[in-house]
């Protein structure tokens, strides 16, 4: 089972997430921890494009905007979001 609250940066991912915070951080980013982003690569080899991904970051946030994690009047900011994920020509 997954747990917590699932969002379109969560499921439908174009970085890594993790705890630690980056190299001589303040001790406030320790609370954020840091993320890298996906090569090309790895973002064409998980969403082939990026209408393939763009169609699947938009069913999940239209389903957590369902679900009430998000709000409705947030959808267009995250959208715009998504828009700037660059992938590679092809």
């Amino acid at each position: 089972m997954i747990g917590g609250v699932r969002t379109p940066a969560v499921d439908v991912p174009v970085s890594t997430l993790s705890e630690v915070a980056p190299t001589g951080s303040s001790v406030i980013c320790t609370l954020f921890g840091s993320t890298a982003a996906f090569t090309p690569s790895t973002l064409a080899s998980l969403y082939g494009s990026k209408a393939n991904y763009i169609a699947k970051y938009t069913a999940d946030l239209d389903r957590a905007i369902a679900e009430r994690y998000l709000l409705p009047s947030e959808r267009a900011s995250l959208l715009a979001q998504a828009q700037q994920v660059q992938f590679p020509a092809g």
